[in-house]
């Protein structure tokens, strides 16, 4: 980020690994930054819905989440990270199973 401010994908990225380890206050910021540049960023909704529930700003977190739920019955997608991917079984582990 500090080569590339505007980064709106490394900013989602560094707020998810904040939130990965528990440290949902700094990953706050991010998110917002996200959702200010991309106010249909699924993902950054839900986490900034959930990091907003994890810090006690339960009204917040809610309306956050109310905004997501809304884009998603709108047709709105949630892209997989890619730690996130279902791995594929390879050809000898379905022979195998």
């Amino acid at each position: 980020l500090a080569a590339r401010p505007d980064d709106i994908e490394a900013m989602f990225l560094l707020g998810t690994c904040y939130r990965e380890l528990s440290e949902p206050a700094r990953a706050i910021p991010l998110f917002e930054q996200v959702i200010a540049a991309q106010p249909g960023h699924a993902q950054a909704l839900y986490y900034l819905g959930a990091c907003h529930l994890q810090t006690g700003n339960t009204p917040v977190g809610r309306a956050y989440l109310r905004r997501y739920d809304r884009l998603i019955a709108r047709g709105g997608r949630v892209r997989r990270l890619p730690h996130q991917a279902i791995p594929t079984q390879s050809s000898s582990e379905r022979r195998d199973a």
